[in-house]
């Protein structure tokens, strides 16, 4: 199986974290509407990869952009339950 996303959104944040990891909050638009009639939005963290950080300094908030990546789970264990956080990378 491939594990291949393709997101569409606009550019919410971009940050750098302390180990000079580029990340970009993407809003995403639902592709249907719920029960109201208005389309939820879904505020999704992806990961540049290396070499593609001086894109980054380029995105501006409120910024269509296009991101091609995978998807990586990443698991953590909590007191009372575990607990398994999905990123993106692109």
């Amino acid at each position: 199986m491939l594990n291949q996303v393709q997101l569409v959104g606009r550019v919410k944040k971009v940050y750098q974290d302390s180990d000079k990891d580029w990340y970009l909050v993407l809003e995403v638009t639902r592709s249907f509407k719920d029960f109201e009639g208005s389309f939820l939005k879904d505020y999704l963290k992806c990961k540049v990869w290396r070499g593609v950080e001086s894109l980054v300094k380029y995105c501006q908030n409120n910024q269509f952009v296009s991101v091609c990546g995978r998807l990586n789970c990443l698991e953590g264990e909590t007191i009372e339950l575990e607990c398994t956080y999905i990123d993106v990378l692109g």
